[in-house]
């Protein structure tokens, strides 16, 4: 008697542990509706550097405030967000993040466009999803982590690098600019440096960049200028 309870005892501790595993394993399929997105196919970065924001902290693509882009709820942040860049399951909550655009799908990948913005982070997200709506890779658009101009002997300034980028269905196009600027802008020309890119959706899901070629360069700038280089 004793040992046919032990055998039952063992038969259920091993179907909860089942039971437990198959639940832990499974993953609800996210629902993304077009209705998300008020873009759909979004060409570049360009087109997005008048954004504007309301005192609530919604997104707009400009002033005009006539296209407001949809928030992210708690719920899909921690399915879309983690991973990308510093973000973890635990930081997501502080973020603000926007559904931009919607991408023609690559295969059986869905690419969309995300705006994230966090304490020190500003970034337009490139974020390829798989037919679960789930995130197999991203990549950075524009913007990134940024707490400012950085310098290592008080004289030469670097600024934060500004990166744009132009989308061909599976091919995006970037570039990168590294501003370094003297104490004594009146005098000494910025260098520039400017790094350009190219990415491309694999068939496994996988995003390949490599670097085609560079140019440095040195011109006056003044301030507020940065931003038309």
């Amino acid at each position: 008697m004793a040992r046919w309870l032990k055998l039952n005892a063992c038969i259920v501790l091993i179907a909860m542990v089942l039971a437990s595993c198959t639940h832990h394993n499974k993953r609800e399929k996210l629902t993304l509706g077009d209705n998300l997105f008020a873009l759909k196919n979004l060409d570049g970065t360009a087109m997005l550097k008048n954004l504007h924001f309301d005192s609530l902290g919604n997104a707009y693509l400009d002033s005009t405030m006539k296209t407001r882009f949809t928030k992210l709820t708690e719920a899909q942040k921690q399915v879309l967000l983690p991973g990308i860049d510093f973000f973890d399951t635990s930081y997501v909550r502080y973020a603000d993040a926007h559904f931009i655009s919607k991408q023609d799908a690559i295969g059986s990948f869905t690419p969309i466009i995300l705006l994230i913005n966090a304490d020190d982070y500003s970034a337009i997200q490139y974020v390829l999803l798989d037919s679960s709506f789930h995130p197999v890779a991203h990549y950075l658009l524009h913007g990134g982590e940024c707490a400012g101009p950085a310098s290592d002997d008080g004289k030469i300034m670097e600024y934060c690098p500004e990166k744009q980028a132009v989308i061909h269905g599976k091919d995006i196009h970037s570039y990168v600019l590294h501003i370094f600027v003297s104490d004594d802008t009146t005098s000494s020309p910025a260098r520039i440096d400017s790094v350009n890119f190219i990415s491309n959706v694999l068939p496994t899901g996988n995003i390949e960049t490599r670097r085609i070629d560079s140019v440095s360069y040195k011109r006056m700038i003044g301030c507020g200028e940065f931003r038309d280089l």
